[in-house]
């Protein structure tokens, strides 16, 4: 896997204006209606990046907390054919489901089942005296702000992660994440714990299985019942796009010579399940809103599904890591790739703006990167003004 975290700083002026919101509802869709009709704005920038890349499909969406502000979709969903990317069409998140498996815990901490401060010996009594002491104080916290010294695990080609597959064994995602949790612990750390920030897609596995053995349920179901459902997320699953019967979604694409070649969502290369916590998430670019939406709300001060100051803590970074986001002065961003999608995320609380790209390719250049972030970038230059002024007519009246 490619995972790779995206530490942003923009400088923004101006500060956004938020209505009430209902914190016990689902989050509803707001739709903002373009001028005289005309073709979405974001599609067109889109369709300017797929022409510029060559990237088969990418979509986008910009969210404030009150609501999403609009949807943009371009290109294909599989290259050599003549299938357009749809606006409510998966793509994969890769390692943005970090911010997501950070926000389903911290509903456990909020219900006082789990702490920042538990280790896993707290939670796994039989590990006592059985892993290796540089790790016996590690907590939550550090597992999921990248400070527990643990090994990145983000290439699946090493003799490591080989190793580590082994030591998962072949049973549910939830006694693969168990197994790995004791071998990993036993092992020496990568780092000294809380010394320096260690990037550790296998940190998030062992914060999945804590969760896991707290209550009694996989982090799978959990994230359906704890945290899609009550922002009103439908279309949220795990693994790629397009598999099984889900045949008309974009596929992810390889890089080879010049070209994106399509890759099948039924093969054999996929994100492992004991590393899903960190990297396997895939839903619609609107439903991603939704979550971001509701990290907007709490940076904002509303109370969601989650309190404002957890929110806060999950943005309040050490060394520029928080909880699934790298966080800058005035923006928070994170990006993430299982090695045939690419997704970005880019936040400026202050302005009460986030913007989101996702693409159904990827590959070892910085090519994707820079159709991601370039998109980004051109998104949020030409919708500040548009917002600023929206928001201002909004407190003249």
């Amino acid at each position: 896997m490619k995972l790779t975290i995206l530490f942003v700083i923009a400088s923004c002026l101006c500060y956004g204006l938020l209505p009430s919101i209902n914190t016990q509802a689902p989050i509803p869709l707001v739709a903002f209606q373009q001028p005289g009709g005309s073709t979405s704005t974001v599609s067109t920038i889109l369709a300017a990046a797929v022409a510029k890349s060559h990237v088969p499909g990418i979509a986008a969406v910009i969210v404030r907390s009150r609501g999403i502000v609009e949807v943009g979709v371009a290109g294909v969903r599989k290259n050599g054919f003549n299938d357009p990317v749809q606006r409510g069409d998966l793509f994969h998140l890769g390692s943005n489901t970090k911010a997501m498996t950070a926000t389903l815990i911290a509903r456990w901490v909020e219900r006082g089942q789990l702490a920042w401060t538990t280790r896993p010996i707290d939670v796994f009594s039989d590990m006592r005296g059985k892993i290796n002491p540089a790790f016996v104080d590690i907590t939550l916290t550090d597992l999921l702000n990248h400070h527990a010294g643990i090994a990145s695990f983000k290439d699946g080609g090493t003799a490591e992660f080989r190793d580590a597959r082994k030591a998962a064994g072949s049973g549910s995602p939830t006694e693969q994440r168990r197994e790995f949790t004791y071998w990993l612990l036993q092992r020496p750390p990568d780092v000294e714990p809380r010394t320096k920030m260690q990037y550790s897609n296998a940190g998030y596995a062992v914060a999945a299985a804590m969760l896991e053995k707290v209550a009694g349920k996989s982090w799978e179901s959990l994230m359906v019942a704890d945290l899609w459902e009550p922002l009103g997320i439908r279309s949220g699953g795990f693994g790629w796009p397009g598999r099984g019967n889900e045949t008309q979604q974009p596929w992810g694409h390889w890089r080879q010579d010049d070209r994106y070649v399509p890759h099948d969502p039924n093969g054999t290369y996929h994100v492992v399940d004991f590393m899903a916590a960190g990297g396997a998430v895939r839903m619609s670019i609107t439903d991603y809103g939704r979550f971001l939406q509701m990290h907007l709300q709490g940076l904002a001060g509303r109370n969601t599904i989650l309190k404002a100051q957890t929110v806060r803590a999950l943005h309040t970074p050490i060394d520029g890591s928080a909880f699934g986001w790298g966080v800058g002065r005035e923006s928070h961003g994170h990006n993430g790739s299982g090695g045939t999608f690419w997704a970005t995320v880019k936040m400026w609380p202050r302005l009460d703006l986030a913007v989101a790209v996702a693409t159904n390719a990827a590959d070892d250049s910085v090519r994707i990167m820079n159709a991601a972030d370039d998109s980004v970038r051109i998104i949020c230059s030409e919708t500040v003004d548009r917002l600023k002024d929206y928001t201002l007519k909004r407190a003249s009246k």
